[in-house]
């Protein structure tokens, strides 16, 4: 019912089947400014010297065909090989350059190189925010799924869930599994484990170093060494003073309740307290000899040896530590009668390791000489 647009197009020969053929049209872009288009066909047998006839109703040009407006949109200022392209608030044309754009795909996926992202709000990433995720109160601004199951979570109250989607505190942390820290782990606050959890700290290689050290005031009250030693009531020698694999204590010890001590216990030479070592001996024979002993020193052999020259009843005892600052006990057993008999003992002129002893009375029954000595 309007104005004829264009050229017309004479197309011979066309097979027509039970009145259906099928056409490629091109009328270039000028008849299409978008306004409505309808087409009219006329057919002619192709023998005939007459005139066309028209066919009705002719036929409106509908959305599918009309696509090639949105390469040519004169209203936007598009020219031949320009695209729409959105600035953010409006279309505008431009070339259909896939290198300028700032989003690339890349092995798949799709890398921006045009600067920082900002999405969310009103915001803008600038500076040295590469990201930055701007939600409101309530929203969560993250949440990364794996297989259907959040595995990481930033919550609108601050804090972050890793490894499941438990709620954690206020800018605070959840981890589902083991943490593990490949290098410095600095905790400024307090650090609780409550239920069942445990705290593991393993070291592979330390040379004179502390796996773990806790202050308090500033002063060190608890120190696990590098040797394996362990010091409580902290000091500045009680990492020289420290055993390999033991524990040393810088104060006194309070026990409520035994004290079992599967080894032997070990006391300083210059401390008082334990007895440091006990023997029972034959003094002054042939068979002169240690029937039993024990030493809380160290872990060194005492020697019993007859003295020179060879007299009954008289030996010498040579301890593996200094005994010049302990106190000595003897006492002699009476194996075979009850007659009263003694044991004087004294430390070895010249010596600081061995005691000269005598058995009094002596006669030619060994049994009479056993003696039984104390060092504290």
């Amino acid at each position: 019912g309007g104005g004829f647009f264009g050229p017309a197009l004479f197309i011979n020969g066309v097979n027509v089947e039970q009145g259906i053929f099928s056409l490629e049209l091109d009328f270039t872009d000028v008849p299409f400014t978008g306004d409505d288009r309808y087409l009219k066909i006329q057919v002619k047998e192709s023998s005939s010297t007459g005139g066309y006839t028209s066919m009705y109703p002719k036929q409106r040009i509908n959305a599918t065909p009309y696509a090639i407006q949105a390469d040519y949109l004169a209203a936007n200022g598009a020219t031949n090989g320009q695209v729409l392209k959105f600035d953010g608030t409006s279309w505008v044309a431009g070339t259909d350059d896939s290198s300028a754009s700032p989003w690339q795909s890349v092995n798949g996926g799709t890398r921006f190189i045009d600067g920082n992202v900002a999405i969310g709000g009103s915001v803008s990433a600038s500076g040295s925010t590469l990201l930055l995720l701007d939600a409101d109160s309530g929203d969560d601004p993250l949440r990364i799924k794996i297989n259907g199951a959040t595995k990481m979570r930033l919550y609108d109250n601050g804090g972050t869930s890793l490894g499941g989607n438990s709620a954690p505190e206020i800018n605070g942390l959840v981890v589902q599994g083991n943490v593990l820290a490949r290098s410095d782990l600095n905790v400024d606050g307090k650090m609780q484990v409550t239920g069942d959890s445990n705290v593991a700290i393993s070291t592979l290689t330390l040379d004179g170093g502390s796996p773990l050290k806790a202050n308090v005031n500033g002063l060190t009250k608890l120190i696990v060494a590098g040797n394996g030693g362990t010091a409580l009531g902290g000091g500045s020698g009680s990492l020289a003073q420290l055993p390999t694999d033991g524990l040393y204590v810088a104060g006194d010890v309070k026990l409520n309740s035994d004290l079992t001590v599967v080894g032997k216990p070990k006391q300083d030479i210059n401390s008082h307290g334990f007895v440091k070592a006990g023997l029972k001996f034959l003094c002054g024979f042939s068979a002169t000899t240690v029937l039993q002993s024990f030493n809380n020193v160290n872990n060194g052999v005492m020697l019993v040896t007859n003295s020179v020259p060879n007299y009954i009843g008289q030996c010498t005892i040579t301890f593996p530590f200094d005994i010049s600052n302990s106190f000595i006990q003897t006492d002699v057993d009476p194996t075979s009668n009850l007659f009263f008999r003694k044991a004087i003992c004294r430390q070895k002129t010249g010596s600081t390791t061995q005691l000269s002893c005598r058995v009094s009375n002596p006669d030619a029954s060994s049994v009479d000489s056993i003696v039984s000595l104390l060092v504290f």
